[in-house]
């Protein structure tokens, strides 16, 4: 089978597992031959902060201005928190497809079935092949 891969290859400190970035595709085929696949994503959510409603920078509570630009400090000011670093680890077993949401670096998967369906899966982005030594 011919696999598209790119130069990306990530490992784990021990050396015992490598993620080698596959494009979708190549992922989508690997996955129904058996092998590990895990996405990696970016997640957005917004959280209430002690802050300066102008910078939406979190402050003190002990200040009641902001240093930079002087406004009144509130509190619940929304702030978006971006995680870069949420995983998902898939794998094709008996006709289902099954989950993980650990670090494929540094955690052994907790398998469950996915709810998620393949079209889905072939829309994300920073897949890799999980590779065991």
């Amino acid at each position: 089978m011919q696999v598209n891969i790119a130069a990306s290859i990530l490992r784990s400190t021990d050396n015992k597992i490598e993620l080698v970035k596959v494009v979708t595709r190549s992922a989508f085929d690997l996955l129904l031959n058996g092998h590990v696949i895990a996405a990696r994503f970016r997640s957005e959510e917004e959280e209430d902060i002690w802050g300066c409603p102008n910078c939406v920078t979190a402050r003190p509570s002990s200040h009641k201005f902001c240093f930079e630009c002087g406004s009144m400090l509130k509190s619940n000011v929304p702030k978006t928190v971006i995680d870069d670093n949420k995983w998902i680890i898939l794998r094709w077993h008996g006709g289902q497809l099954y989950e993980s949401t650990t670090n494929p670096l540094y955690q052994f998967p907790n398998w469950s079935k996915t709810k998620m369906h393949l079209n889905y899966f072939m829309k994300l982005h920073h897949m890799y092949y999980v590779k065991e030594k």
